[in-house]
């Protein structure tokens, strides 16, 4: 089993994180803004 792991780093815009948990990992705005919190505040967060 294989698991997507995003990382934090200083230059993807937030907005544009949200974008590709929508369109790719079929996530609500709402939880995908939760993913993206969790990342730019732990580090990473396993997406999928």
């Amino acid at each position: 089993m294989y698991k997507v792991i995003l990382l934090n780093d200083d230059y993807t815009p937030m907005e544009f994180v949200v974008h590709i948990l929508e369109n790719f990992f079929a996530m609500t705005r709402e939880k995908a803004t939760q993913i993206m919190l969790v990342v730019h505040s732990e580090g990473s967060a396993v997406v999928g």
